[in-house]
């Protein structure tokens, strides 16, 4: 019976291919980068809405499932709105673009035109008591006849308008110079029992509590009395009680960026900057503070906050949209995009009574996230500070630029993130493997004397040659004499200000630069690239030992970038290589007192006792080199990847090339280790292991835009610039 044979046969075959499934990267869920919204705002039946500065309109439905975009407004818009507001009045939604008021019966998919408004830029619009309440900087105005005619309600109220909330349907503008209340027609500045209580920046109400945050104007500052409080009043701001949290954050002198929500006995105060929150479930008679809470401290992580209930919240700023389901102790960012980008991705594996437990850490810009669950969930890892105790000295929260690992031990450099970046320094995960800590003794370098004196030149306050500036920043501060250089050249008379304007961005991005470039760990030895130099520090070292070691190329990074795109042909992503490539800085490795150290200008060299001496290993290499990927040393072994293919070396002798097994050079652009076996990706051709000397393929597609890679046994994770996390598992 020959079908049946054949029909058992096809059985079977299908069965095999169903039991051994093909191979394949694994997705996991990647860190949210988080995307900037300009506008939060929550509706009656528990819809959140967002706007972003681009004019789309995003929905988060009561079911909290996905993020819907909603609607593009673009059209709509004939000037730049920097805010958008929205608001709501018998289930229609209501917004202003371009001084015109526009409402949508659909949830926003589609808006309507209503009428005009006054002219100005908007802040605000509140909806009372079928009334709408129109708050431009200094000026609020009102319509009883929704939109079609408007009148300033000004009389009484004075200062630029930080707020305007209602509660009960009584109106409170909080302002530069007290807190009003509207009466009738007229605004009543509300008396605050304590001296210097008059500038009022945050507000939040319940149906019978109000809050507000109160600060001394700054002009008052005396430096010994307390400088901010917090007030609640049960009725309608007639009288207030201080409420001030005193063990959440420091009193005197400076003030902290608060956001205030509240609901129902339920009040918060968010840290904009710092991630911290202090919360009061006792309308603000008793306060519980929570440090590592999941909200980035980063400047103005958070500037918008709002309360769905007490137990759901939400906030925007320049860390995207955070939301809690738990009464805000832990906040996670709700996802936008499906994409998800990692610069860097590192794998501590550790051992505990023999139990073994891993941890998975990401880099995303400035931001570092943990994962104890192999990608399912990330939260961010902030720095620990004493916020209750204000020194005059202390830094404030530090921007992370990269990460590494050495002996288990996760590190994070700081400095270099924004324009007004002058200090860089390290930090170690904290035995909590929640929160960065400073490295005990070691010395923060500062570059704010070379900015101040460069920023004088460039401001034409000081009138130096070259020469002159060049000297002058050499003694303010250290650094390569190439970076110098590039900093003092240039005509502070030049009348060009287009020429004048490119220079001085090179130069900022040059300053930032120098401040991001990498680290090495050794022990409790420690090396720091800072300004394009190379520094060792040891524990009891008063300031970082000068190895010598810097860059001696003519033009730096953005010089290099600016040349890349005036050449034809040039893709982006080939100029965004160089730019990305320089912003690393040296490639470092570290194994004992040896260190090797590639640099920007194609020079290899070692030191044999931590930097104290050193051997130039270039003219001994197999090949030119005008770019270094990766160096690792593995046992007695280092191994160099290139732009020219990949070289090892025993302790810089004896140097040769790494070829597959067809006996083809290589280019790596990421090594791993784990063990004593040594991985490489390149993005041609896939992911290889060192096998007796010879790279041997294991997995020949890999995802785009690999950034980094570890392994654990038979298990390579990757990080992405576009898909976060995935993993891949080999054969046995």
């Amino acid at each position: 019976k020959p079908d049946e044979i054949l029909l058992a046969a096809a059985e079977a075959e299908v069965e095999d291919k169903v039991s051994t499934p093909k191979q394949q990267w694994i997705q996991k869920n990647g860190p949210e980068m988080g995307m900037l919204m300009s506008t939060l705002f929550h509706t009656t039946k528990g819809e959140v809405y967002f706007i972003a500065p681009d004019n789309r309109i995003y929905k988060l439905p009561v079911n909290r499932t996905q993020l819907q975009e909603i609607k593009d407004v673009s059209d709509l818009v004939t000037g730049w709105d920097d805010e958008i507001p929205l608001a709501e009045l018998n289930d229609k939604l209501y917004t202003i673009l371009s001084n015109e008021l526009f409402s949508s019966t659909d949830g926003g998919k589609t808006w309507l035109s209503v009428g005009k408004c006054p002219e100005g830029k908007v802040t605000n619009l509140v909806i009372v008591d079928e009334a709408f309440y129109l708050v431009h900087e200094e000026q609020i105005f009102r319509s009883t006849d929704i939109g079609k005619t408007w009148a300033a309600i000004d009389k009484g109220l004075t200062g630029r308008i930080n707020s305007l909330d209602a509660n009960q349907n009584t109106l409170f503008a909080a302002t530069d110079t007290g807190l009003y209340r509207l009466n009738a027609d007229n605004w009543q500045r509300l008396p605050f029992p304590v001296e210097g209580a008059d500038v009022f920046n945050s507000f939040a109400a319940t149906k019978n509590t109000l809050y507000v945050q109160a600060e001394m104007h700054w002009e008052k500052d005396d430096f010994q009395k307390q400088t901010w409080w917090l007030f609640r009043s049960t009725d309608n701001g007639d009288s207030w009680t201080d409420i001030t949290p005193t063990n959440a954050w420091y009193t005197v002198e400076n003030r902290p960026f608060l956001s205030i929500i509240a609901a129902g006995k339920t009040v918060l105060l968010i840290g904009n900057h710092d991630g911290y929150v202090a919360k009061s479930i006792n309308n603000g008679n008793t306060w519980m503070v929570k440090e590592n809470t999941g909200i980035p401290a980063s400047s103005y992580s958070v500037f918008k906050a709002a309360a769905v209930n007490e137990s759901t919240y939400f906030t925007i700023g320049n860390s995207g949209i955070l939301h809690s389901d738990d009464g805000g102790l832990s906040w996670k960012r709700t996802r936008v995009s499906e994409r998800s980008r990692i610069d860097n991705l590192i794998r501590i594996k550790t051992e505990n009574q023999g139990n073994a437990s891993e941890t998975f850490y990401a880099m995303i810009i400035n931001e570092v996230f943990k994962s104890s669950d192999k990608g399912k969930s990330w939260h961010v890892v902030n720095p620990k500070r004493n916020i209750t105790e204000y020194s005059s000295h202390q830094e404030s929260f530090p921007e992370f630029t990269r990460i590494g690992e050495t002996d288990g031990i996760l590190y994070a450099k700081h400095g270099g993130e924004s324009l007004s970046s002058e200090k860089t320094g390290l930090y170690h995960i904290a035995a909590d493997g929640n929160t960065f800590v400073p490295i005990q003794g070691m010395p923060i370098l500062d570059s704010g004397k070379i900015k101040e004196l460069w920023s004088q030149r460039m401001q034409g306050a000081l009138d130096l040659s070259d020469e002159t500036l060049f000297k002058q920043l050499q003694e303010k501060g250290t650094g390569s004499t190439q970076f110098f250089k590039q900093l003092a050249r240039g005509e502070p008379n030049e009348q060009n200000q287009q020429v004048k304007n490119q220079l001085y961005m090179e130069q900022n991005q040059l300053l930032m630069m120098g401040l991001r470039g990498g680290f090495a760990i050794s022990g409790d030895v420690y090396f720091i690239e800072y300004n394009f130099k190379l520094f060792r520090w040891e524990p009891g070292d008063k300031e970082w030992y000068d190895t010598g070691v810097e860059e001696t190329i003519p033009e730096l990074i953005y010089r290099k970038a600016a040349e890349a795109f005036e050449q034809e042909g040039l893709s982006q992503e080939k100029i965004w290589d160089i730019i990305t490539s320089w912003s690393r800085g040296f490639k470092l490795a570290v194994s004992g007192d040896t260190i090797y150290v590639g640099k920007r200008d194609g020079h290899l060299v070692v030191s044999f006792n931590k930097g104290s001496n050193w051997i130039n290993l270039t003219p001994v290499l197999p090949f030119p080199v005008k770019a270094y990927n990766d160096i690792v040393i593995v046992g007695d072994t280092v191994y160099v990847a290139t732009d020219a293919g990949v070289a090892a070396s025993d302790r810089g002798n004896n140097w040769g090339v790494i070829t597959d097994t067809d006996g083809t050079n290589l280019n790596m652009d990421i090594f791993a280790v784990n063990g004593t076996s040594l991985y490489g990706v390149t993005k041609g051709t896939g992911i290889y292991r060192l096998e007796n000397g010879t790279w041997n393929q294991i997995v020949s597609e890999i995802p785009d835009n690999i950034t980094s890679l570890t392994v654990d046994g038979n298990t390579l994770y990757v990080g992405t610039l576009d898909r976060g996390m995935l993993h891949y598992t080999l054969e046995e």
